[in-house]
């Protein structure tokens, strides 16, 4: 079980692995669950797949970089979809983290 996920990544999250990795998205809870903001978030998530969602992210983070605006409009769009994906891959590291952190005291 996944806790603390930010209600507003989580559901940027689904919203991209939809349209980019379906097979992901239909790991997460469907567009009729999207956690309202400032709501606590528990995530039924096999732990394990927490790193290739943010390997997903980071590779269309990646490939979002290598696209040259043309115009305003473009760089306005690439800056702001930056933005988002920073906020969601933080989030991600952070529940990455987290659980790691759960794991080791576990351990000992």
């Amino acid at each position: 079980m996944i806790t603390g996920i930010d209600p507003k990544a989580l559901q940027l999250t689904i919203i991209l692995l939809r349209q980019y990795h379906p097979r992901l998205a239909s790991l997460l809870p469907g567009p009729e669950q999207y956690p309202s903001p400032g709501t606590e978030v528990n995530l039924d998530l096999d732990p394990d797949k927490i790193p290739e969602i943010i390997k997903a992210l980071n590779d269309l983070g990646t490939e979002w970089l290598a696209e040259k605006p043309h115009n305003p409009t473009e760089k306005s769009r690439n800056s702001l979809r930056q933005k988002c994906l920073i906020f969601i891959l933080d989030e991600w590291i952070r529940i990455g983290e987290q659980y790691e952190h759960q794991v080791k005291v576990m351990l000992h």
